[in-house]
């Protein structure tokens, strides 16, 4: 029956993923295009002979050969090359020379690849991405290999930057597990369970498992259960708190750019493909965004962060804290009252104001306060609340490195609703350009930063300032109904929840930013108060403390 079963469509080619390791495989040639195919099959650890000419070297391959890590016979081609090699991978500009080194490898029934001649290769090289333990190829069937390299720079910029990371520690636990439950008659439930765990842990969550994590989360194989990250560190079962998110697709960057003429010629300008890495393009898609979803014009200076609304952290992150206020308001509505009025104070508001904004624009009858210690990030904060007719309900500050995060005095205040932080993530600046260069990681960095010191660098990294935080919540405590702040890693987050249940809190909450892109964000909010959000059980990205 028709749909039952996939319906072949023939004329591709059969990808798999070939061991060589420790076959002998001979490289003709010494151009680029052969360098390119020496890195290809020493990365898969075959035993390389080169055959060419010293004077058609290139210097990627000079260096293979002077670094001894292939053999080198300083010659044209001889057919005698071909005794003992298991595949051969022709690469020189002479096609009939070609063509005869294809029909004697045809003879020997040895595995060739001639470079550019597609009727004559037994197989293809397709474009690579390497991350680590995973490797993805993109092949055009030899119909284009520039466009096969297109579509696997897509692919992997939709790729968490962690993945490779991510399936090298679920390799690691694949392994301890074995060796806790080495049985053949296991086989099965080991299986299972490792799929299941893969299902419930995000990318995320497997990349930051370290070994403790592993040994604890051992422990549920015999019952067969999955604990989240969050729960195995804790000890806690987190309940769940529910959410409304924005930005969940990727954005559609042709619609887009029908809709707005400035991102158009982005677009245009790049064949229709937004880099991440230019700041001119990642400026003009959040003004776009803005401008498109919620009425908001911006300024952003070059020299200044720019707000990744196209991964939604700036947005979530608001809704995350709307809809705290808004389930655990004074009257126990449980849901947005437009007739409550609600102060909320932007800590480091930056030169875009883009939390203050967002609330603003979002909620009619919020007042909001912004505090930076950067007098030019305030000017231009200054310009885009101004510039969006929001004055009338923000008041900007700007404060002293050494002053007190949330001064109520000095703004005039009594009492706050919430705080809303996006802190410097760095403790220097040589961890700033190191995260920045990729250091540490698998590549450098997703996207281009823009960002000043003086935004992306404070004593104690994200983790110092947020601390500050607490222990002047100590001193407001009830001054402030619900006290946040973003983090870049979970690990910040396990250390915060500890230090707030240490100080005698026991009503806090947790959001996962989780953008669908390469990054994820954490955000964490804590009350000395005892009214808790609501927690809904279909989502299971936000939880609460229930103690």
């Amino acid at each position: 029956m028709k749909g039952q079963y996939p319906e072949i469509q023939g004329g591709g080619s059969l990808i798999l993923a070939w061991q060589v390791k420790n076959k002998h495989v001979l490289v003709i040639g010494g151009g680029d295009v052969a360098a390119g195919r020496i890195v290809n099959v020493l990365n898969s650890d075959a035993k390389v002979t080169v055959v060419s000419p010293r004077e058609g070297l290139n210097d990627e391959v000079a260096f293979r050969i002077d670094q001894k890590q292939v053999n080198y016979v300083d010659r044209k081609f001889e057919p005698s090359d071909l005794d003992g090699v298991d595949m051969v991978l022709a690469a020189v500009d002479d096609s009939e020379a070609s063509t005869q080194i294809y029909k004697l490898c045809q003879e020997r029934r040895i595995p060739a690849n001639i470079a550019d001649v597609p009727p004559e290769c037994d197989f293809y090289f397709g474009s690579v991405h390497r991350d680590g333990p995973l490797q993805i190829m993109v092949s055009t069937n030899g119909n284009g290999p520039k466009l096969a390299n297109i579509v696997r720079r897509k692919i992997a910029a939709g790729l968490p930057e962690n993945t490779g990371a991510a399936i090298q520690k679920v390799g690691t636990l694949r392994r301890k597990l074995r060796k806790i439950a080495p049985a053949p008659e296991e086989g099965p439930k080991r299986m299972q369970w490792m799929s299941k765990v893969c299902e419930t842990w995000s990318l995320e969550d497997l990349c930051e498992m370290d070994e403790d994590d592993m040994e604890a989360l051992l422990g549920y194989y015999k019952p067969g259960t999955i604990p989240k990250l969050q729960e195995l560190r804790t000890g806690e079962t987190p309940t769940v708190f529910d959410g409304s998110f924005d930005y969940e697709e990727d954005v559609d960057f042709k619609a887009l750019a029908l809709q707005d003429a400035e991102f158009a010629k982005v677009l245009d300008a790049n064949a229709g493909y937004l880099s991440f890495y230019d700041p001119q393009a990642v400026k003009q898609l959040t003004k776009s965004l803005l401008k498109r979803d919620f009425g908001l014009c911006i300024d952003l200076p070059d020299d200044r962060l720019c707000p990744p609304v196209s991964t939604c952290y700036s947005y979530n992150y608001v809704r995350w804290i709307q809809d705290i206020i808004d389930t655990t308001n004074p009257a126990y509505t449980d849901a947005y009252d437009p007739n409550r009025y609600v102060t909320g104070l932007d800590i480091g508001t930056g030169a875009s104001a883009i939390y203050s904004l967002l609330l603003l624009r979002t909620r009619s009858s919020w007042l909001m306060c912004g505090t930076d210690i950067d007098s030019a990030s305030l000017a231009h904060a200054t310009t885009n609340i101004e510039a969006n007719d929001l004055a009338s309900r923000m008041r900007l500050l700007q404060t002293s490195p050494s002053g007190p995060l949330i001064p109520l005095s000095a703004l005039g205040l009594d009492r706050l609703d919430f705080t809303i932080c996006n802190p410097p993530f760095f403790s220097s600046t040589k961890e700033m350009h190191d995260s920045l260069r990729g250091e540490g990681k698998k590549g450098r960095a997703s996207a281009v930063c823009t960002g000043a010191e003086v935004e992306m660098v404070t004593t104690g990294g994200d983790l110092g300032f947020v601390l500050r935080m607490v222990e002047e919540s100590r001193a407001l405590q009830d001054k402030v109904q619900w006290y946040s702040s973003m983090f870049g890693k979970l690990s910040s987050v396990n250390v915060l929840v500890a230090k707030l249940k240490t100080v005698g809190i026991t009503n806090w909450a947790v959001s996962c930013l989780h953008s669908g892109g390469r990054t994820r964000r954490w955000a964490v909010a804590w009350s000395w108060g005892d009214m808790r959000p609501r927690n809904v059980s279909k989502s299971r990205r936000w939880w609460s403390a229930d103690l």
